[in-house]
């Protein structure tokens, strides 16, 4: 009948009252409500102990199960002192004496419920003391004072402009930024400090990546092959809005129902993508109606657990067990999002209706950025000079035309490269869907251009170029080549094949011959080799039979047979055309070095305003079937339809509103950032609480009902809440009260007597410490070492991936069969805000550090600490390859001192200057990496790792002893938490 478990609460003093909420709801909340609680349809008994009225009510045998002053009477504490085992409650199991002495008292002083503090709105409470300038501190100083526990001391400068700094923009600070706060650490300097890193773009892209978490955003469906999705315009949207500090309501009522505003922009529009983020399958033979009543239910449990706080989702199949929420309320909720004309399967782009075509706020502003600079670098060059000079002395030798000298012909999944009599590289063995192919050349020693006669198909479909890369090897270094232009004969421009993208791709349905023209000369030295990369990643078996390579040196080499015949035309006799296409190639290939630079910068910005210049279609929210019809679905079964419901709010969050109703999503998303809310302002205050201390002032940020933590300080969290609501909801301001209160700069060191005591510093008696999270250990170490490109918005990239992955995860089928990542820094460099976010299958090196696959949303990340986490951030090519520029910058700044140089590294990645004897460790390990280095050549290996380049100067040996040392540091504990 009774199912009874300890609160977890130590006994009040006897001249203290119990209280319900505190002592009594948690033993009830355990197990009790599961078959004694709001959900009628699982209530054994007849018995209810979640209402008073219910639980004392007399009972057909004339007793009560709780007899208010008269424990002795009640029902409930006979069972649980029950002695026969098939009688006793709670079943399988026994109350400690203690808390059965609990709810005797509580009986015995007359069983007083009370409502669960969240069901309540707010209520400002008074500050300790009155210091309301410093009321984050004034509460956390009561509740420690009570508890007869000092707060920690002040963290030393380094330690607390180190931690600021990542957890306000997930960067660290620079050398001269900590030493400038280390001379001036006073309470103004800090707060400038604060303001400047509040202000800073890289802040508003910080709090983007932990609202994509909240979201539970994704570039791709999530279910069966997982194809792509485009959504990145939703996150140039957030991150705009957080650049603005636009007020919080706004920002929550436009991803809610900014298509419900009246004159609502494509932007207001834009933002209701925040609903179209979980997960759709794309898998035939389904049941449309299931799968689009799943998505509306996603949207409320969204809405309901991230913005209400409250298990929503628990009610889909019956009522909630544990909460005071029926079915009924889920599905009057749910209604609110089903008016949406969507589909059940999405298998392509165009399926994912409705859809907004329209460019992000940022896309726009770079936009007119890069048109800006094109208008201004056409002002400076001198395009038309440069041709006469050119014309006027080039060779005009008609070039000759080779086969190239091979080292290797490899591929990636077993196909067989020869080469035949007429030196076209022949295809046999296996016929993989996807393929690479290397083609390894040693000679001729310069080249000028590349040209690649594709030849036919291997299977049935047609063969597909999706990417041509190149770089120079040698064993301690690579050199990438950049391509000015790919096009075919015809002068057709074919720039996606060079684009450094793997995801675009040309198809050639007969022969084709594409003329590829680095940017500058290729000059191959004694030992290098070039790789000419050839990527077939069509999906669809369409890979090549053979290919010819030819190469040469003369200038008219890098003409197309369009532009040769130009040339071949008197100047006077060209059209405008003509004269212009030949104009800008001699510009961006054969002129003056400055006058070269200028067209090669203007040619990259024409195809960057193309790129900007496309319009995104992006999943959006818009009420276009009105006329729908919701039902509550018996037992959670799409097609077991029971009462009709409109929508509607949880009616436990109304209590104190009994008014208030919504017709649609706009009067929902007005109503829970309205005054009568109890939840959604308590629930970003605890939110933000934890993102910088990582924990919330309520321990399970998705749940603030029953079963849910209470708060460590409610009368904080009201006063937080309240603040921010009656503030204008000023994101900035509750960021900054938190940053610069006391209790956030306190040093984080762990004091014995209190560790057991309160392991998970709930009443914030040391400062915030913690492993930083997977994406700022990877932008921590490409900013460390200069590689970080900090561009902002657009599409999501694909950094480094191992090869394999996405194939062992999914049929052969799709866009996404394998994995490409991309080879331009601009693009593989980027903040990791920007990654690719495949969700059945996250970049490797993001998963192991406890990064979500966010196919829900995310409340909170775990954190785990595992030996592969080690070998994974020691070994991942990207922390690699940072390590191996940390290591040129650890040079090029500290000189070849290689205590100077292990002392820069340290301060880069820690901001305090190491102890001698930690120097002496790493200097011991330098030494040795040398030593080993100049005995065994393939050490030099690891400066070939990644797509970037390497400084040629420098010994080849100390820069990898380097590399090794600065790997150390880059995974030092220390490196990777903020103290």
């Amino acid at each position: 009948m009774l199912a009874v478990a300890c609160g977890g609460n130590d006994e009040p003093p006897a001249s203290q009252l119990v209280d319900y909420r505190r002592d009594i709801l948690p033993i009830f909340s355990e197990h009790c409500f599961a078959c004694h609680g709001p959900d009628e349809g699982r209530r054994l008994a007849g018995l209810r102990l979640d209402t008073r009225d219910d639980a004392i009510a007399e009972r057909p045998d004339g007793r009560r199960a709780i007899a208010p002053g008269e424990p002795a009477a009640s029902l409930v504490i006979e069972r649980v002192r029950e002695t026969d085992p098939a009688r006793r409650m709670p079943p399988g199991g026994a109350l400690s004496e203690a808390q059965i002495a609990l709810l005797e008292r509580w009986i015995a002083e007359g069983a007083q419920y009370e409502r669960h503090w969240s069901f309540a709105p707010p209520s400002r409470p008074e500050v300790p003391g009155g210091a309301v300038d410093d009321a984050f501190d004034a509460f956390v100083l009561d509740r420690l004072a009570r508890e007869g526990i000092e707060p920690s001391p002040a963290a030393d400068p380094a330690t607390l402009i180190r931690r600021v700094t990542l957890d306000l923009t997930g960067l660290p600070p620079t050398p001269a930024e900590v030493d400038a706060f280390v001379a001036d650490p006073s309470d103004d300097a800090y707060a400038a400090l604060v303001d400047r890193l509040l202000a800073s773009p890289r802040h508003a892209e910080h709090l983007a990546r932990d609202w994509l978490d909240f979201a539970g955003y994704g570039d791709t469906n999530g279910i069966y092959f997982d194809e792509e999705r485009t959504m990145w315009p939703w996150r140039d949207w957030v991150i705009d809005a957080f650049a603005r500090n636009e007020p919080f309501d706004d920002f929550l009522v436009a991803q809610i129902a900014g298509d419900l505003l009246p004159g609502a922009s494509d932007d207001d529009v834009l933002a209701t993508a925040f609903l179209r983020h979980a997960p759709t399958t794309e898998e035939g033979g389904i049941d449309e109606e299931e799968w689009r009543i799943q998505y509306a239910m996603d949207r409320a449990s969204l809405v309901g657990g991230q913005l209400l706080g409250i298990t929503v989702r628990c009610a889909r199949c019956h009522d909630h067990k544990y909460d005071p929420i029926p079915a009924r309320d889920f599905y009057r909720l749910t209604a609110c999002f089903d008016r949406v004309r969507d589909r059940g399967r999405t298998a392509y782009q165009d399926d994912g209706v409705p859809l907004l075509a329209a460019q992000s706020p940022l896309q726009r502003a770079a936009l007119d950025e890069v048109r800006a600079e094109m208008t201004r670098l056409r002002g400076e060059l001198d395009a038309e000079g440069a041709l006469a000079r050119w014309e006027s002395t080039v060779d005009r030798t008609a070039p000759s035309w080779i086969a190239p000298t091979y080292a290797a012909l490899r591929t990636e999944r077993g196909t067989i490269l020869t080469e035949d009599a007429a030196r076209s590289i022949v295809a046999s063995g296996p016929v993989p869907n996807v393929e690479t192919w290397w083609l390894d050349i040693t000679a001729p020693a310069e080249i000028r251009a590349i040209r690649m006669e594709l030849g036919g198909r291997r299977a049935s479909d047609a063969p597909s170029i999706s990417d041509v890369s190149a770089r120079i090897e040698r064993a301690d270094r690579r050199t990438r080549v950049t391509f000015e232009s790919a096009s075919r004969l015809d002068g057709t421009a074919i720039p996606e094949i060079v684009d450094g993208r793997t995801t675009t791709k040309i198809y050639v349905e007969s022969p084709t011959t594409i003329v590829l023209v680095p940017a500058e000369t290729i000059t191959l030295g004694e030992g290098e080799t070039l790789s000419l990369r050839i990527d077939q990643r069509q999906g669809w078996s369409g890979v090549f039979r053979d290919i010819r390579v030819l190469v040469a040196s003369e200038p008219r080499a890098t003409l197309t047979d369009e532009l040769d015949a130009i040339l071949a035309t008197p100047r006077a006799s060209r059209t405008a055309a003509q004269q212009s296409l030949l104009r800008d190639h001699v510009a961006r290939v054969h002129a003056e070095p400055a006058t070269r630079a200028i067209a090669q910068r203007l040619s990259a910005l024409e195809a960057r305003e193309r790129e900007l210049a496309a319009t995104p279609s992006t999943r959006v929210m818009r009420d276009d079937d009105p006329e729908r019809v919701t039902h509550v679905r018996l037992r959670g079964q799409f097609d077991a339809l029971g009462d009709r419901v409109t929508c509607g709010l949880p009616e436990v969050l109304t209590i104190d509103d009994p008014d208030a109703r919504v017709r649609d999503r706009l009067e929902l998303a007005r109503w829970i950032v309205g005054p009568t809310s109890p939840t959604t302002a308590r629930v970003i205050a605890s939110h933000y609480v934890q993102l910088f201390f990582g924990r919330g002032l309520v321990g399970t940020p998705d749940d603030f009902g029953t079963r849910g933590e209470p708060p460590s300080h409610p009368e904080l969290l009201d006063w937080l809440a309240i603040e921010l609501r009656d503030g204008g909801w000023d994101m900035r301001a509750l960021v900054r009260a938190i940053v610069t209160s006391d209790t956030y700069r306190q040093s984080s060191r762990i004091r014995a007597d209190l560790l057991a005591r309160d392991p998970q510093n709930r009443l914030f008696w040391r400062g915030p410490r913690g492993r930083l999270d997977a994406e700022v250990i990877r932008d921590q170490a490409l900013f460390a070492s200069g590689l970080l490109v900090e561009s902002i918005g657009g599409p999501s990239v694909r950094p480094y991936h191992p090869d394999g992955l996405y194939e062992e995860r999914q049929d052969s089928f799709g866009e996404l069969v394998t994995y490409r990542p991309d080879r331009r820094p601009e693009q593989n460099h980027r903040r990791s805000l920007y990654t690719f976010w495949r969700r059945g299958s996250l970049l490797p090196s993001m998963a192991i550090v406890d990064a979500p696959s966010r196919v829900t949303p995310v409340a909170r990340r775990d954190v785990t600490s595992t030996p592969t986490q080690a070998l994974a951030l020691m070994n991942e090519p990207v922390m690699v390859e940072a390590a191996r520029h940390l290591a040129e910058r650890m040079r090029r700044e500290a000189g070849d001192d290689p205590d100077a140089q292990i002392r820069l590294a340290f301060r880069l990645l820690t901001a305090r200057t190491p102890r001698d004897e930690e120097v002496a460790v790493l200097r011991a390990a330098y030494d040795a990496e040398l030593d080993a280095a100049l005995s065994d050549p393939s050490i030099l290996g690891v400066l070939a790792i990644g797509e970037s380049g390497r400084d040629s100067a420098g010994d080849p040996a100390a820069h990898a002893a380097r590399t090794l040392v600065a790997r150390t540091i880059l995974n030092l504990s220390e490196t990777l938490s903020r103290e």
